[in-house]
């Protein structure tokens, strides 16, 4: 991704993963799709398409790996989810980015109980 700080346009390209936009005056999450095409080497490639979008004060934008929806845990041992994940991102969008990922951090060690971390797990959280 690529941001101009003077026109506060995005520019975004991802591999299966998505951005997220939470606008600063919403209750909803903007979703803007990655291209289902992985980074690494395969059989067909398929070039990734670049989305761009303007922000506004006070707007925050979140990337992430695939690794916190595809956890283990709970219960019955399910993944945690991308809904689950969404959810608690605009449930508590209102919070400082440090406060957020102290939820986050204790939300997943909550998912997970005892079970072992299976993948990276990246949260990047931008306001504009």
């Amino acid at each position: 991704c690529s941001f101009n700080t003077k026109t506060h346009e995005l520019k975004f390209a991802g591999a299966h993963n998505p951005v997220w936009i939470m606008r600063k005056d919403q209750n909803e999450m903007e979703i803007i799709k990655g291209t289902r095409q992985p980074v690494g080497e395969t059989d067909t490639t398929i070039p990734f398409e670049t989305h761009s979008f303007q922000l506004g004060k006070g707007d925050r934008v979140y990337f992430f790996t695939d690794g916190f929806a595809d956890q283990f845990g709970g219960p019955e041992g399910k993944k945690f989810r991308y809904k689950t994940l969404k959810q608690l991102l605009i449930d508590n969008a209102k919070l400082s980015f440090e406060e957020q990922k102290t939820l986050l951090e204790e939300s997943l060690e909550k998912w997970m109980g005892d079970i072992e971390q299976i993948d990276d797990i990246c949260v990047i959280g931008v306001r504009v």
